[in-house]
């Protein structure tokens, strides 16, 4: 029977683990991607957007502002070089700055777009406990396709880990909680123990997590610290 309940633990363990960053979505890498050739770098921003978790919840506004950093940056050369007088190297310099900076801007509206939609979905789902994709779909206000194939797009990228959408009865299954975890001690904590349990709001995604009081720890659906 022991042997059973940690075989079951360290699957739920896997099944809540954040992904493996690969190395080419570092971030010295996509700096220097960037630096080099922007276009590469704006595909590495998003790609890892699409991985991490917690960088597609706060990234947006980042984003946003070293596009804007970028502009500005832009704008300062053109002034220098029209005091100056204006070459072929600074023309090219001010287009670099300008297209990189209005990629970014798109890129970071896009990833904050993206971001408040799937904190309102774990809004619904999680706080108010509301696994009907219809009713989702109304809270949200989107169609039932639309938000089964968002609901389907966060199952995979890990914000709802080992939940499926049963399509017979238009459900959102999550699999329940059985245990918290301290990342701190790697100590199990029996939810039935003498332990205070208190709901911590994460700051990253707005989810309830329940955690032992004094623990410290990550939220189960965007990854971001949490504590007790």
């Amino acid at each position: 029977m022991g042997g059973n309940n940690l075989n079951y633990n360290t699957k739920n363990d896997e099944l809540f683990k954040d992904p493996q960053i690969s190395w080419w979505l570092s971030w010295p890498v996509i700096i220097i991607a960037t630096i080099v050739f922007w276009p590469v770098g704006i595909f590495l921003i998003w790609k890892r957007t699409t991985i991490d978790k917690k960088v597609a919840m706060i990234s947006g506004n980042i984003i946003n502002i070293i596009g804007w950093i970028s502009i500005a940056i832009a704008g300062l050369g053109l002034l220098v070089s029209l005091s100056e007088g204006i070459g072929s190297d600074d023309v090219y310099m001010i287009i670099f700055f300008i297209v990189a900076g209005g990629a970014l801007i798109f890129l970071g509206r896009e990833v904050k777009k993206s971001a408040e939609k799937f904190k309102k979905y774990i809004a619904i789902i999680v706080n108010n406990e509301e696994t009907s994709i219809d009713n989702i779909a109304a809270a949200i206000p989107t169609s039932y396709e639309v938000a089964k194939k968002d609901l389907q797009k966060m199952i995979n990228r890990g914000y709802f880990a080992g939940a499926y959408i049963n399509e017979t009865s238009k459900e959102i299954i999550l699999p329940k909680e059985q245990k918290a975890y301290n990342i701190d001690t790697s100590e199990k904590v029996n939810l039935n123990s003498s332990l205070e349990m208190i709901v911590v709001t994460c700051k990253g995604c707005g989810a309830n997590n329940k955690i032992a009081k004094g623990n410290v720890d990550k939220c189960q659906y965007c990854g971001s610290p949490i504590s007790g």
